[in-house]
């Protein structure tokens, strides 16, 4: 492979050919440097690359005196590519790559910075077994904030949404920033590449979000089922669509290399009542406002289980806004956890309905306010269309038909793939918001040739296609 290599600041020198036929190496590439670019980065710039070559009189004569100027700390250099593109690896090098290795090869992430974040909970008194008692902080949320480095430059046109990404059951941030298949790049490296500041949160009592003393972890997915519903679905064949699922790679079973590494980020939970989730609820809106202002814009993903607290913050943030919290743009769920009232194909807990307020298991603002959402939202639905196999029929609002208070403005898109087990049943959770006044767009993956994805779409060969989808449907909020 020949590769141009483009030494940055303090990087370690460039093992490629820097030295030799320099047009070879920088054809193609045009460098606007920022005028408070640090003296010491430059400086390493000019000395690895032009060293040796027949531009090393001119940066002699021409460069080094802009060198030795005190200069302000900068983001790092920009690099505007005409043809391919350009990537900065931290603690080495920036490459630009043919488009026949950019294919066979992982992009390195996007220099940013990293901010860990804690909500200060209250501290409670837990009553220990030995009649002891400890005095412990309720349940602190942990989140990371990335910044890509380069997007201070942004001019506020241009500046990007800052993007939440919510996990499902079971996992932690962790599964937005490692996919276990290294042919297929995260979600949070392209956001980090294309300008996106995130927020990544773990759900209380997973991961590094910590747990009330008093709840009892539990194995949340095992391997058997993780096999069954995620990754080797086209195997068991669960409901129709699973025979179509072609995009994880490996055989999607325990010993299986990618599996394993995709089990891996699995975590135990706690019972997630709605008390929980209304935690959950409201301590993003809080980490949110700390790490946002009011004019600052907010879009929000959520996969599966994560769609359950993602209606409810959209609606909390909107209630606040008076009080300076940012505006949500957009709701995006990667098939959301659903539908309306009842669990299908995969069933969890007790018998009897599900997220009785329609969405959510806890309350989210209705107009004609809910007084009891047993009365008047169970007991009042009706249902609608055919009962297949291949699709279910749906829950929707009987008698007064109420509309969603806090979604004013909020533009819902709900992407479902082609093999998950949601495509039987997503587009109830669809009719429901729209039904509710909501503007809701639905994506059904393998009608727009986005084929054989299944409910880790984010995770699969196709992950990409879909993120520039999503990402092109966020441009034009």
């Amino acid at each position: 492979m020949r590769r141009a290599c483009i030494p940055v600041g303090r990087f370690r020198k460039c093992q490629a050919s820097c030295g030799g036929r320099w047009w070879d190496a920088w054809l193609g590439w045009a460098f606007q440097f920022w005028l408070d670019a640090d003296a010491a980065l430059l400086g390493a710039f000019l000395s690895n690359c032009l060293q040796g070559s027949r531009l090393f009189a001119l940066r002699k004569r021409f460069m080094e005196p802009f060198m030795l100027k005190n200069g302000r700390r900068s983001a790092l250099f920009r690099f505007s590519a005409l043809a391919d593109e350009t990537v900065l690896i931290p603690g080495g090098i920036g490459c630009r790559m043919d488009l026949e290795a950019k294919a066979a090869t992982t992009p390195p992430p996007i220099p940013h910075t990293r901010q860990i974040l804690y909500t200060t909970s209250p501290y409670i008194i837990n009553f220990l077994p030995n009649n002891g008692s400890a005095l412990t902080q309720y349940a602190p949320l942990y989140t990371e904030h990335l910044s890509p480095l380069h997007s201070t430059h942004l001019s506020p046109k241009h500046r990007r949404p800052t993007i939440l990404l919510l996990h499902g059951s079971s996992q932690t941030g962790a599964i937005w920033s490692f996919a276990p298949n290294p042919a297929v790049t995260p979600w949070s490296s392209l956001f980090l590449r294309a300008s996106y500041p995130l927020l990544i949160p773990d759900t209380l009592s997973q991961g590094r979000s910590s747990s009330r003393v008093d709840e009892g972890l539990t194995i949340g997915l095992d391997a058997e089922m993780v096999a069954k519903y995620f990754t080797n679905t086209a195997a068991y064949n669960l409901w129709p669509q699973a025979k179509l699922h072609t995009q994880w790679k490996g055989t999607g079973e325990p010993g299986d290399a990618v599996f394993d590494a995709h089990y891996a980020g699995y975590v135990p939970i706690a019972q997630q009542d709605k008390y929980m989730k209304m935690d959950m609820r409201d301590q993003v809106v809080d980490m949110v406002r700390n790490a946002l202002g009011a004019d600052d814009e907010l879009v929000i993903i959520a996969h599966s289980a994560g769609a359950n607290w993602a209606i409810g913050i959209v609606d909390e943030l909107d209630a606040l806004k008076a009080k300076g919290a940012p505006k949500v743009k957009g709701l995006v769920l990667l098939e959301p956890s659903g539908p309306p009232l009842e669990d299908k194909v995969l069933t969890w807990g007790e018998p009897g309905p599900k997220r009785i307020w329609g969405l959510t298991d806890y309350e989210i603002r209705y107009e004609p306010a809910v007084e009891d959402p047993v009365k008047d939202i169970v007991e009042n639905a009706v249902k609608v269309g055919e009962e297949t196999e291949e699709r279910a029929s749906c829950w929707e609002q009987g008698g007064v038909v109420r509309k969603l208070v806090g979604y004013e403005g909020v533009e819902v898109l709900v992407v479902t793939s082609e093999a998950g087990y949601h495509a039987v049943y997503d587009h109830c959770t669809v009719g429901w918001f729209r039904q509710a006044g909501v503007s809701v767009s639905h994506w059904e993956l393998g009608k727009m040739g986005v084929r054989g994805g299944g409910d880790m779409m984010f995770l699969e060969e196709g992950g990409e296609e879909v993120w520039k989808r999503v990402e092109g449907w966020i441009g034009k909020l």
